[in-house]
């Protein structure tokens, strides 16, 4: 496959921009902000070929120039796509760092999922479902589903240009984010605390489950993130919440006793590494560690504000075992006054022998074309 040379310049030039402090996916967006005179179908090639770089760059002669790099890259792409058996576990193995066998499993099926191109997942706010017919037959919906407005979207458009997107219809969220919120199933009236809410993916959905009823709190480490939250919130027509900046290492920012808190902790990120590739080669085996110790800290702080009789949800973007089994079963083997809680079933959850699920330990996305990996486990206050 030949790439355009505007396409393939603007690539080389981004490509070179990416490293452990600049991901590939904010170098794109502050590119584009400077430049908005890119036509739209500049903007998705060059998205297109910067992330199949990354997640082929395993595989491509390594003395050879970039631009050479690039398009043998591509070439593979689009190779897989055509003929995926071609592609043998030997070969799958050289897409990851060499050291991530000695964290978690790595399965043939799972290294087949994040070599694809990411589906493109919404979810539509629960009063506005009805209008989504406007985006056409391109929306899909998704099975197994973790609500009624989760769909596919498989046209061309750029969704956040729409009207429906201006109007907060819906969000563009992955699916198995999605399912994180469906296992939370808050109630329309209680007190939820989003722990390290972001840029309030979640947040929203949590949100729209309890009818924006009741009310959340939602807190992070970033003033900007919570700046984004505000921004999304304002135009999702969500007011039921309030918002603080907060550090969790030591202690809550507030006494208030919630009916359930997630605590979608900060992770090394492996199970995203379909949608950012280049997060590959940037993340160590010693981050995993010391990332395993805040998600332990941060839960404790967390679950002394949990109500009786009141959940716990812990999720985390991460298959590494340290990072989920691990800290799960340290919080299972601590004092805390919490038992399992039982997770709402998910058809087809429980079938993978490799990612074994248990009654409140889930596994997501660890096969082809079922959205981010994640690990959830969830606990109720005696």
């Amino acid at each position: 496959m030949e790439i355009k040379q505007d396409v393939l310049e603007l690539t080389a030039e981004l490509v070179s921009q990416v490293d452990r402090e600049n991901r590939a996916d904010e170098v794109l967006r502050r590119h584009f902000s400077r430049s908005r005179r890119l036509s739209p179908s500049l903007r998705r090639e060059v998205s297109l070929e910067l992330f199949n770089y990354f997640r082929w760059v395993g595989l491509v002669d390594s003395c050879k120039p970039l631009r050479s790099r690039i398009r043998q890259a591509a070439f593979l792409s689009q190779s897989y796509s055509e003929c995926p058996l071609d592609f043998d576990l030997k070969r799958l193995s050289q897409l990851v760092p060499d050291w991530l066998p000695k964290t978690m499993r790595v399965t043939e099926d799972w290294l087949r999922s994040i070599q694809g191109v990411p589906q493109l997942w919404i979810r539509s706010r629960r009063e506005m479902r009805d209008e989504m017919t406007e985006l056409g037959e391109e929306l899909v919906a998704a099975l197994p589903s973790p609500g009624a407005g989760s769909r596919e979207y498989q046209g061309t458009l750029d969704l956040f240009q729409t009207e429906l997107f201006k109007k907060g219809a819906f969000e563009i969220q992955d699916l198995n984010s999605q399912w994180v919120s469906a296992f939370c199933d808050p109630k329309p009236g209680e007190r939820w605390w989003d722990v390290c809410s972001g840029e309030g993916g979640k947040f929203l959905d949590l949100a729209d489950r309890m009818e924006n009823r009741g009310l959340i709190w939602a807190t992070d480490r970033s003033a900007r993130r919570l700046t984004r939250l505000k921004q999304r919130a304002k135009r999702a027509k969500v007011f039921n919440y309030r918002s603080r900046q907060a550090d969790l290492s030591a202690r809550a920012p507030f006494k208030v006793i919630f009916d359930g808190v997630l605590v979608d902790a900060p992770c090394s990120g492996i199970g995203t590494w379909q949608r950012n590739p280049d997060a590959r080669w940037t993340i160590m085996p010693e981050d995993i560690s010391d990332l395993a110790t805040i998600q332990k800290s941060i839960l404790k702080v967390a679950a002394a504000q949990v109500k009786p009789g009141g959940k716990l949800i812990y999720a985390v973007c991460t298959l590494a075992d340290e990072e989920t089994q691990g800290v799960a079963d340290w919080f299972d083997a601590s004092p805390f006054g919490f038992e399992p809680l039982s997770l709402p079933s998910m058809p087809g959850s429980e079938a993978n022998n490799a990612w074994p699920n248990t009654d409140y330990r889930r596994w997501l996305g660890v096969e082809v074309g079922s959205g981010n990996g994640m690990f959830v486990a969830a606990w109720r206050r005696v």
